[in-house]
């Protein structure tokens, strides 16, 4: 990397056509990965990690002014769900979360059982009396 190469900067005008926009995206990916190279073999230099940096931070605005980022990350949630239903997840969820109810409901009724036997027996010896 001669480090005369420029990468699109976020203002730039941007390429029109699709070909161009990949063009551009190849460039940037080609830097990105020079300058990983370069990290390998001598990762204590500073400029590099500038230049990383840089780059990174150049990648992630001009995903984010694109839109990527977001329909990258609408698209996860949606695979996400989805993949929770196939393998049934979701449906686990709502067992568990059904069957903690039932045993809450489980302790109210044994409670309200024993508060009534209890009674029942308090009767029975006035009765018997």
């Amino acid at each position: 990397m001669s480090g005369k190469e420029e990468i699109d900067q976020p203002g730039q005008e941007q390429p029109k056509g699709e070909t161009e926009k990949m063009f551009s995206l190849e460039k940037l990916g080609k830097n990105l990965t020079e300058t990983f190279e370069i990290i390998k073999k001598d990762p204590a230099s500073v400029e590099i990690k500038k230049r990383v940096d840089e780059l990174a931070a150049q990648s992630k605005q001009y995903l984010d002014e694109k839109g990527v980022t977001e329909k990258v990350s609408r698209a996860y949630e949606s695979y996400s769900e989805h993949l929770d239903t196939v393998t049934g997840a979701k449906l686990l969820q709502l067992a568990e979360e059904r069957m903690e109810l039932q045993a809450k409901y489980n302790d109210i009724l044994a409670t309200k059982l024993a508060e009534a036997l209890r009674r029942i027996e308090a009767l029975e010896k006035r009765v018997v009396r």
